[in-house]
């Protein structure tokens, strides 16, 4: 199981996920997460199971105070199946989208960015279309590299997942992703989550994981993710 803490405006905690992932054959297949408020009382719940794509694993969020709901799968001719409820007693939404570029959703970003690893830390940048449910829509972000340092004992690279659109990214900002470059364990965490606040508005907040990484590779069976995958086609700098 991992534990982590998530901070909003002025330190405090928002909330504590608890996560337990489900491995087989050395890889994680499934993950469900519970989402606790100060008291210890869960407020919202997300489950991701192995899908079609790595990039793009089944992904359901619900939101237990609000009836907030979300869901994406990837449909057996490569499209994307979205759905979407506002709130208890609102209508489900649905849709199928057919994306130009490679579809990644939320549960998929961390997967992407080790797929990714060496074009990343080489100064490359890797564009995707990020499935957003709650819009019913995609949207082309772009993942790079912004830095590296230190977390404890650990050696990281931190990763910044941005809209392609320079508006866009004036409006929804970033996200940003520090992994442990032994493990590809996520070591931080910092941007909007569906994680809701009292009044129904999306939380912007900082999550660390101190001791089990969320997605860590087991060390006997996972080379360093310092040199990237092998097969990793040349950098594509970003412009």
């Amino acid at each position: 199981m991992t534990v982590g803490s998530a901070r909003v405006e002025g330190r405090k905690i928002g909330y504590v996920q608890r996560s337990t992932e489900r491995w087989q054959d050395g890889k994680c297949v499934g993950i469900d997460t519970v989402y606790l408020d100060a008291a210890g009382k869960a407020i919202s719940r997300r489950v991701v199971k192995n899908g079609r794509s790595p990039l793009l694993p089944d992904e359901v969020f619900d939101d237990l105070r609000h009836g907030y709901h979300t869901e994406s799968h990837m449909l057996s001719d490569g499209r994307v199946e979205v759905r979407h409820r506002s709130a208890t007693g609102e209508d489900m939404e649905r849709k199928v989208l057919q994306p130009t570029m490679v579809p990644v959703n939320a549960a998929g970003v961390v997967e992407a960015i080790r797929a990714h690893w060496g074009r990343l830390v080489a100064g490359g940048r890797v564009d995707m279309a990020l499935i957003v449910p709650q819009r019913l829509d995609w949207y082309q972000f772009r993942l790079r590299k912004t830095g590296a340092g230190k977390r404890g004992e650990l050696e990281t690279t931190t990763f910044v997942l941005e809209p392609a659109n320079a508006l866009l990214r004036a409006v929804a900002g970033e996200l940003r992703f520090e992994l442990d470059n032994a493990s590809g364990g996520l070591v931080r965490y910092r941007g909007q989550v569906d994680v809701k606040d009292l009044d129904g508005d999306n939380l912007q907040v900082d999550v660390s994981w101190r001791d089990q990484l969320p997605g860590a590779r087991p060390a006997a069976s996972t080379p360093s993710m310092v040199a990237g995958p092998k097969a990793e086609p040349a950098p594509n700098p970003a412009p």
